[in-house]
């Protein structure tokens, strides 16, 4: 199971994270030390890689959308959250 982070600019997609890049911060095997999750908590994640797509070098995105994709691709939740970001070089 991964997520991903996407920012977007109406349908065109503007800055997306990696998710082979996204360690845990709190605990857990990507972390470098272990952790046990307990169901209903926060699992903390950063993702330092992020892709530029197409919108520019300076654009302005309007909503961020969040999936988590299960281990055989498919998708098991995704959740859209309307916000504005303005990205300048």
């Amino acid at each position: 199971m991964h997520w991903e982070i996407d920012l977007l600019q109406g349908s065109q997609k503007c800055l997306a994270t990696q998710s082979a890049y996204a360690t845990r911060r709190d605990g857990g095997p990507s972390s470098g030390y272990s952790a046990e999750y307990k169901a209903g908590s926060a699992a903390i994640f950063q993702s330092s890689f992020w892709v530029l797509q197409d919108c520019g070098t300076s654009f302005v995105t309007d909503h961020l959308l969040f999936t988590v994709i299960g281990g055989d691709a498919k998708q098991l939740f995704q959740q859209t959250v309307d916000m504005g970001w303005t990205f300048h070089p």
